[in-house]
């Protein structure tokens, strides 16, 4: 199985990922909730922090904490930064999580939401997540499970397929893979973490319509590459079968409820 999938986000795609920080913040309470308890001042890092989240909610709870925040797309970490003025005790980096500057035992929990043990190279990152934590790290992450279960990204990707060149795609189809394997748990094991839980772990997001939905599909992100290959008539056809996908989750005034799963893995190294 190819190890070096990746999702690469520039400004406007960054910009469009952050407006998912409220439609993804029961992820990020689901997180901290199941992270094991920190001693004040203790040193986190937040693996493919993306826009901030969910070292910044960790925070919220241990305002003492030093947090630093890993990710390879400075877009990102530029949408980060602009959330922590003033902040003395957070910074954020651009690093790769499969070669961490970052000296060894020297971290006391790791958090991440949908990017560390997902798509990348899940041996190489999870050996840097065992060098840098401390004996008895805490650590608490989530993974996407099933592509199935992440409905807008199963959604987008089955109503654009046939319509476009499949290799525009995004990796997502490996995701089911890897969650047959339960690669994400196994690779964890074989890092010696030494107490690991993980539970599938539900909420709903609420839509404010079609219009928003469509946006997610058309607008910049990871879908452009496919979606702006289209002619007027294949769009078309893309919007009937992408508003199919979601006529389920429509609600009595029009609006629609969004489920979605996820992974959610926590314990000690």
């Amino acid at each position: 199985m190819a190890q070096e999938n990746s999702i690469n986000y520039d400004q406007e795609s960054a910009a469009s990922y952050a407006g998912f920080t409220d439609a993804f913040a029961p992820v990020a309470q689901a997180i901290l909730d199941r992270l094991p308890a920190l001693a004040p001042h203790s040193r986190i890092v937040d693996l493919a922090c993306g826009p901030g989240e969910p070292g910044l909610s960790v925070l919220e709870r241990y305002a003492e904490a030093e947090l630093l925040g890993i990710d390879t797309s400075q877009d990102m970490l530029a949408l980060a930064r602009a959330r922590t003025t003033g902040r003395t005790n957070v910074r954020f980096a651009q690093m790769d999580m499969r070669e961490l500057d970052i000296p060894s035992d020297s971290i006391d929990a790791i958090v991440s939401r949908f990017g560390f043990l997902t798509l990348e190279d899940v041996s190489r990152s999870a050996a840097e997540f065992a060098r840098i934590a401390r004996p008895g790290c805490a650590f608490s992450i989530a993974v996407w499970d099933r592509l199935e279960l992440n409905t807008v990204a199963s959604s987008s990707i089955e109503s654009l397929r046939g319509l476009t060149d499949d290799a525009l795609l995004p990796p997502l189809d490996e995701l089911d893979t890897r969650a047959a394997r339960a690669l994400p748990q196994h690779t964890l094991t074989q890092v010696g973490v030494t107490e690991l839980h993980t539970e599938l772990f539900s909420w709903s997001t609420p839509v404010d319509g079609f219009g928003q939905l469509w946006s997610m599909l058309t607008g910049p992100g990871i879908w452009q590459p496919a979606v702006s290959t289209l002619d007027a008539d294949t769009v078309t056809e893309l919007r009937r079968r992408y508003a199919a996908r979601f006529e389920e989750y429509t609600t009595a005034d029009g609006t629609y409820l969004i489920p979605s799963t996820c992974r959610l893995l926590w314990g000690l190294t």
